[in-house]
């Protein structure tokens, strides 16, 4: 079972929520970060099965940048984008990174477990 998740969030209260019932769901959660960059070095260093992405991160790059620069230098395409963010432009950038899903926040635990149970 994939089972290792990193969470790229920077709100505080919704990382650790969905920790939390990661967790209680038998996931192995990485320390998350609110840092698009950050985030691309733990997925070289730690080897997540899935990252959880916010679109709208600190740092320099957001979440769409990291994915296609983590699909692009590691082949890695196992993320899950979580926003509040649908706009159109928004969505033409998703579409070119390879994701697994994206899901609108607030995000229901049933829709997300079943995204990672099936992938």
């Amino acid at each position: 079972m994939k089972n290792k998740v990193l969470i790229v969030e920077d709100n505080e209260l919704i990382a650790y929520l969905t920790e939390s019932y990661l967790k209680e769901n038998g996931y192995h959660v990485l320390p998350s970060t609110s840092s698009a960059e950050e985030a691309i070095n733990i997925v070289k260093t730690k080897n997540p099965d899935y990252v959880l992405m916010d679109i709208r991160t600190e740092g320099n790059i957001d979440g769409i940048d990291a994915a296609i620069i983590l699909n692009r230098s590691n082949n890695f395409n196992s993320i899950i984008f979580i926003s509040g963010n649908s706009e159109e432009a928004t969505m033409n950038r998703v579409i070119k990174t390879g994701h697994i899903a994206f899901l609108q926040k607030p995000v229901r635990k049933e829709d997300l477990l079943e995204i990672l149970k099936n992938n």
